[in-house]
């Protein structure tokens, strides 16, 4: 699954139609995770926890602040561990808690030109923000 895409204006309703169909075709294992998928986020688990420890130590002054907040010093290394073990069976289990109709969609872009096509997906309660997220209406 992705992460932040950048979507142009006329093809937003398209692309949420998209991404909602890959949810659910993963949630209901209709595509599953492949192999290589798995392989490929194994794979890169490692150099990212390294950045998550020295980000970490980098912000020791903020861990004062926030202790309680934050997660255990060992968090990176837990999230290796937990990864590495991951089989494309887990994932699939996993997967099948997710539950489509409860995700929050962030959507950004001009309200005149995308509001009422995105309104008549059926999303859900529409929230309209400004930039700080402040309602607007």
């Amino acid at each position: 699954m992705g992460g932040e895409r950048g979507v142009q204006i006329d093809k937003t309703v398209e692309s949420i139609k998209e991404m909602r169909r890959e949810v659910v075709e993963y949630v209901t294992a209709k595509v599953p995770a492949k192999p290589d998928e798995l392989t490929k986020l194994q794979s890169t688990e490692n150099p990212r926890a390294s950045r998550l420890l020295r980000d970490r130590q980098c912000r020791a002054g903020d861990a004062q602040r926030d202790r309680a907040l934050r997660p255990p010093d060992d968090y990176p290394q837990q999230r290796v561990t937990r990864i590495g073990a991951l089989t494309l069976d887990s994932l699939k289990k996993a997967a099948a808690t997710i539950q489509p109709a409860a995700l929050t969609w962030v959507i950004v872009g001009d309200l005149k030109k995308i509001e009422m096509p995105i309104r008549e997906l059926g999303l859900g309660d529409l929230k309209v923000v400004d930039a700080d997220g402040r309602p607007l209406r």
